[in-house]
């Protein structure tokens, strides 16, 4: 696998991601969803096997959020090896930032300073004001 410096940081990010899309949420049986799930962790191990280690989510990606944060502790790696990033939707004011984001953290349970908020640009203003008051 090859990686590259993420951004401005010191981190080291896979060129290809793990994207969490479509991991399955939904109408479906409790016997497809199980099956679904199972066939979605093993892709996620697959992944951590040929050396990806960023794993994209969003709030809009159903219930994605939920169960890496679930799968986080019976994966192969420890979890300061991973880049987890998720967006949040648009937000009007910054206490509505701030709540997308602690229910995100709160969805991929055990989320550290690795974590990265991905916005979009219609909420870079809103970011901004969020980052420097807080």
């Amino acid at each position: 696998m090859q990686y590259r410096r993420f951004g401005r940081t010191n981190l080291r990010i896979s060129v290809l991601t793990f994207g969490a899309m479509r991991i399955p949420f939904g109408d479906r049986s409790p016997e497809e969803r199980a099956r679904a799930e199972e066939n979605a962790f093993l892709a996620m191990k697959r992944a951590l096997e040929v050396g990806v280690n960023h794993f994209e989510t969003a709030r809009g990606y159903g219930n994605s959020e939920h169960l890496i944060g679930m799968w986080l502790p019976h994966l192969p790696v420890r979890r300061e090896q991973l880049i987890i990033t998720t967006k949040i939707p648009p937000t009007q004011s910054a206490d509505e930032m701030r709540r997308y984001i602690d229910e995100s953290c709160s969805a991929t349970v055990g989320t550290g300073s690795r974590a990265c908020r991905q916005m979009p640009a219609p909420t870079a203003g809103i970011a901004c004001r969020v980052a420097r008051s807080s």
